[in-house]
C-alpha cells in the first residue's frame, strides 16, 4: 500500500479516470449515496475540502481551531513528534514507520489546514491533539521534533518558525524553492548560537543499499566515477510536481546528496545540458543532463528525464573506483564488481525512509552527536538544485 500511494503521488499511477464525481466535502452524505445507487453506481468519487494550490504559512495561521484527543503519559525516551500537513506521504510513508519505532517515537500533535482530515490522521494514530494554529504547536513544551510535509513552497516558512521556537526540525524536501527563501534560513542558522536541529528528508543516502556502497567508497584511494539514472516519468504540466521550484528542486536533490555523501566533499563546478523538445508534451525542465565535479577530484553525471516509459526501471546507479564497480538497481538490488560485497536484493525498493528516522533519534537522544546530514550539505544540495532549475 506504502508503494502504492508513492506512486500515485508522483502521478506514475493515474487514477482519474476511476473518479466519476467529486463533491465538495458540504455534500458528503450526497457523495456516500451515489455510491449504493443502483442506476449507475461509480467506481470512485471524491470528497473536495476545498484546499487551493500553493498553500503558504499564512494560510495556516489564519485559522485557530484545537481538539483535544487524549491526555497520554509522556514517555521519557520517546521523541514526540508533531507533524505538521497529513498528506498522502506523510499517511502514507513516515507515519507507518513511525509505528513500526514505536519505542523511539510517538505521533504527538497533528496540525493540517482542514481539521477534518487532521482529526482522522490524528485518530488513526492515537495522537493527543490536533489542531490548525501552528502556535499551538510552537508553543507546547512536550513537542520535540517538528515533522513538516506540506507543500514545497510552505517549507522554509514552516521550518524558519520551528527553529526560531528552539523546536528541532525535520522538514521534507525542498527546504526551500527559490534564493530568497533560502537566505532567511542560512541568515538564522548561521547567526544562531544554540541551534536546534535541522534535517532536511534527504532519505536515499541512509538506504541499506547506499550504506553498503559508502562502506566500500570510504576505502577507496582514488576519486569516485558515478553514473546515476533517473527514469523520473512523464508527469503533465498542470500537476503539482512542476510548481514550487518544479522537479529537479523537488525530487533531483535526492541524486545531489546522494552523490555528496558518497564523496564527502563540496561541489567544485557544475555543467548542464536540457533536451529541446520538438512538441509541448515535454518540457526541458525534466529533462537534464547533470555532471558535477567534486574537491576530491570525483566526478558525478546525473541523467534526469521524463521522456522515458514507466515500465522502465525508475532509477539505477554504477560506481566506479580503484579498478571496482558497483550496480544499484532501483534500490531492489546491488551487485559488486571487482570487489567483495554483500550482494542484496528487495521485492520493493528500499530507498531510506525507516532508516532515517532511525538515524535522526540517535542524535536527537545524545547517541550521536553528528546531525544525520551536516547544514552545509543540506544548503549546498538546495543551491545547487536551485541553480539547475
Amino acid at each position: 500500500m506504502t508503494e502504492y500511494l508513492r506512486l500515485v503521488n508522483e502521478g506514475s499511477i493515474n487514477i482519474d479516470k476511476l473518479i466519476s464525481r467529486t463533491y465538495p466535502i458540504s455534500k458528503v452524505t450526497e457523495a456516500f449515496e451515489s455510491l449504493n445507487s443502483s442506476d449507475s453506481k461509480p467506481l470512485m468519487v471524491i470528497l473536495d475540502y476545498a484546499e487551493p494550490a500553493g498553500q503558504n504559512l499564512s494560510e495556516y495561521e489564519n485559522h485557530d481551531r484545537k481538539v483535544i484527543l487524549k491526555s497520554n503519559q509522556i514517555k521519557k525516551n520517546v521523541i514526540n513528534i508533531a507533524l505538521i500537513g497529513a498528506g498522502n506521504f506523510a499517511v502514507g510513508m513516515h507515519l507507518p514507520n513511525i509505528t513500526k519505532l514505536s519505542d523511539k517515537y510517538k505521533l504527538y500533535a497533528v496540525m493540517n489546514k482542514t481539521g477534518h482530515k487532521g482529526k482522522t490522521v490524528a485518530q488513526q494514530y492515537s495522537a493527543n491533539y490536533v489542531t490548525t494554529n501552528y502556535d499551538d504547536i510552537l508553543n507546547d513544551g512536550n513537542v520535540d521534533l517538528i515533522m513538516i510535509t506540506t507543500r514545497h513552497d510552505s517549507h522554509s516558512n514552516f521550518a524558519l518558525k520551528a527553529l526560531e521556537a528552539g523546536k528541532n526540525v525535520l522538514v521534507e524536501k525542498p527546504l526551500a524553492i527559490n534564493k530568497e527563501q533560502l537566505e532567511q534560513v542560512k541568515s538564522f542558522l548561521h547567526g544562531a548560537s544554540n541551534m536546534p536541529l535541522l534535517m532536511v528528508g534527504f532519505n536515499r543516502r541512509f538506504s541499506k543499499y547506499a550504506q553498503k556502497i559508502k562502506e566500500q567508497t570510504d576505502k577507496r584511494i582514488n576519486p569516485l566515477f558515478v553514473h546515476y539514472r533517473m527514469n523520473a516519468g512523464y508527469v503533465p504540466f498542470d500537476h503539482w510536481t512542476h510548481e514550487d521550484g518544479g522537479r529537479i528542486v523537488g525530487e533531483c536533490c535526492h541524486i545531489i546528496d546522494l552523490m555528496t555523501s558518497f564523496t564527502g566533499a563540496k561541489i567544485k563546478s557544475i555543467s548542464f545540458e536540457e533536451m529541446t523538445p520538438r512538441t509541448g508534451y515535454f518540457s526541458n525542465t525534466d529533462n537534464k543532463s547533470i555532471v558535477l565535479k567534486y574537491e576530491d577530484g570525483s566526478v558525478a553525471t546525473i541523467e534526469y528525464f521524463a521522456v522515458g516509459s514507466k515500465a522502465f526501471e525508475k532509477e539505477y546507479m554504477e560506481v566506479h573506483f580503484d579498478e571496482k564497480t558497483i550496480v544499484m538497481d532501483d534500490y531492489k538490488s546491488l551487485k559488486g564488481y571487482g570487489l567483495e560485497i554483500e550482494e542484496i536484493t528487495t521485492r520493493i525498493s528500499q530507498k531510506g525512509h525507516l532508516e532515517e528516522l532511525e538515524r535522526l533519534y540517535e542524535t536527537l537522544k545524545g547517541n550521536n552527536p553528528k546531525w544525520p546530514i551536516e547544514l552545509w550539505d543540506m544548503i549546498q544540495t538546495t543551491e545547487v538544485t536551485l541553480l539547475l532549475q
